[in-house]
C-alpha cells in the first residue's frame, strides 16, 4: 500500500517537472487518441521519414499471455498513433505444441 503511493506521489511530481511534449523514461506513454501505448519489447524502425513502433499488446489472461503485434506510428518520436495489430497469436501454425503461443520482443526487417 505504502509503495503504490510513494509510486503515485513520485509520478504526479513527474507530471509536474515535465511539460507536455516530454519523454519520461518508464512513465505510461498515450498516443494520438488518448489510449495507453501497448508495444511491449518494442522496436523503433525509420522508413521514408516515418517512425514505426513495433511491439506486443498488453499481456492478459492466465500465464500472461500477449494477444498479439501492434504497430504504432510517427514522424515526430512524440505523437504516435495506433496503426494496426499487426499479428495475432491465433495466426501462429507450427506442427510443434499446441496453442496459446508466448509472443516476446518481436522484431522487423525492412527490405529495400
Amino acid at each position: 500500500m505504502i509503495r503504490g503511493l510513494v509510486l503515485a506521489t513520485m509520478c504526479a511530481a513527474a507530471s509536474a517537472l515535465y511539460p507536455k511534449g516530454s519523454v519520461v523514461s518508464n512513465g505510461n506513454w498515450s498516443d494520438v487518441d488518448g489510449n495507453f501505448i501497448h508495444a511491449h519489447g518494442g522496436q523503433i524502425v525509420e522508413y521514408n521519414n516515418v517512425f514505426y513502433l513495433i511491439g506486443t499488446s498488453q499481456k492478459q489472461g492466465p500465464g500472461a499471455l500477449s494477444e498479439g503485434i501492434n504497430c504504432y506510428t510517427s514522424t515526430d518520436l512524440m505523437n504516435w498513433k495506433f496503426f494496426n495489430e499487426i499479428m495475432h497469436n491465433t495466426s501462429i501454425v507450427s506442427s510443434v505444441g499446441t496453442p496459446p503461443w508466448r509472443i516476446e520482443r518481436p522484431k522487423v526487417v525492412i527490405n529495400k
